[in-house]
């Protein structure tokens, strides 16, 4: 059983240092979003995928062990811990959970930044695109007398206008 626990403990440690790496890589994604970089928003994705699969697999292994363990949670692994009077061992399982719970919370408040930003950007192009071909309003179909339809629902898209 301490070998289990003690290869617990080093899975939740590598977990901690991938979280880490990818908290750094999504603020250096937000960086790059700012700076309009292509190349290195791509590069930042293709790292990104590499950095989550490696987080699943960590994951997987953990799980792994977690069940060679006899155990759901790490809650219930440090209330275990606890009750066979093991606090050492406990605090240090304690620590390395809050400490993960707490990139994960970083780590998506940082993504949410991203995702905001990302979207902004997308309406103000969309907005930007209306504006250059004329689509921005649509009028509402109006008939002559000769029941012709004047100024109907859609403006037919014009860079430059006739006269120029």
């Amino acid at each position: 059983m301490e070998e289990l626990l003690v290869s617990l403990q080093n899975l939740l440690n590598r977990h901690i240092g991938l979280h880490r790496q990818l908290l750094e890589m999504v603020r250096q994604e937000h960086e790059a979003l700012t700076q309009i970089d292509l190349k290195e928003i791509q590069e930042i994705t293709f790292s990104k995928e590499a950095l989550i699969y490696a987080i699943q697999v960590c994951e997987k292994e953990r799980k792994e062990v977690s069940e060679k363990l006899g155990v759901q949670s790490m809650e219930a692994l440090i209330q275990a811990l606890e009750n066979n009077q093991r606090m050492e061992q406990a605090k240090g399982f304690r620590s390395a959970f809050t400490t993960l719970k707490l990139l994960i919370e970083r780590i998506k408040d940082q993504n949410d930044q991203n995702s905001t930003l990302v979207e902004n950007s997308l309406e103000h192009v969309q907005n930007m695109k209306k504006n250059l071909l004329g689509l921005s309003e649509t009028r509402s179909n109006t008939y002559s007398s000769q029941g012709q339809a004047q100024g109907s629902g859609e403006s037919k898209p014009r860079l430059i206008e006739k006269e120029a």
